[in-house]
């Protein structure tokens, strides 16, 4: 399983355009765009999350914005310019980039329906890890097949694909092995297939959601969530040794 940077409450703060009066700015006319990225301690981002995608957006317009996530404690400026105009979307994702392009999505947070007036504006949007919720037996039966779904419950879900990742160790000290399932971007469900053990063990598994590249406008060599999100623990569940087996076979042969 791929793995991050140690966790730590921090907060990862966005202040971004957005008018409240319900007046259509005219048409064409710039409007500017601030939002400030402030970190304490009061957030449940990790503190791995050091980058993060801006992404502003309505019908006409569709502009993505590389930005540092500042240390905890300092906060990070940055500015758009876009047409004036109602309709748009702020949507953040923060992020650890790993190596080679390889990343992993550690929080998200999206606002809808903000109308940008000529100047400043200003709105809040609160960027946080996803939350979610895991179904299925509490114990695996070693030679039978076992099934579980996960569901987000919690922020963003319109950035990932249907693509979702399966890691899985069958105990410990075992290999990562990794295989796809097709989900519906919060939805996804998985069939680990343990084979008849001799002895219990423990399933280690991982769901990754696919976040899409061209919604920000980037290229990965991996862009996943990976829930739960390292170093927390993977989900895991006991398994059973196979029950053992007594044939008896009764000849009919008759004996003198």
């Amino acid at each position: 399983m791929r793995k991050l940077l140690a966790p730590a409450l921090v907060a990862v703060i966005v202040a971004c355009g957005g008018g409240s009066d319900g007046v259509t700015p005219p048409p064409n006319t710039p409007g500017k765009v601030t939002f400030t990225i402030a970190r304490s301690s009061a957030s449940q981002v990790p503190i791995g999350a050091e980058s993060a995608f801006v992404k502003l957006s309505n019908e006409t317009v569709d502009v993505v914005q590389a930005v540092k996530i500042p240390d905890p404690g300092n906060t990070s400026s940055y500015t758009l310019t876009v047409p004036a105009g109602s309709g748009y979307s702020l949507e953040v994702v923060a992020f650890h980039e790993l190596h080679d392009g390889i990343r992993v999505a550690l929080a998200g947070g999206e606002v809808h329906d903000l109308t940008l007036h000529p100047g400043d504006n200003a709105v809040a949007l609160d960027v946080k890890p996803w939350t979610y919720t895991l179904s299925g037996p509490d114990t695996i039966q070693s030679g039978e097949p076992a099934t579980y779904t996960l569901t987000v419950t919690g922020g963003p879900t319109d950035l990932f694909t249907t693509r979702v990742e399966i890691h899985q160790n069958l105990g410990l000290a075992s290999e990562d092995q990794h295989f796809d399932v097709v989900g519906d971007g919060a939805t996804a469900s998985a069939t680990f297939n343990v084979p008849a053990l001799d002895t219990d063990s423990t399933l280690y598994f991982v769901f990754s959601y696919f976040v899409d590249d061209a919604r920000f406008h980037t290229h990965s060599t991996s862009f996943a969530a990976d829930l739960p999100f390292a170093p927390q623990p993977p989900f895991q569940r006991p398994v059973k040794a196979a029950p053992a087996s007594v044939v008896i076979t009764f000849d009919k042969t008759r004996q003198h």
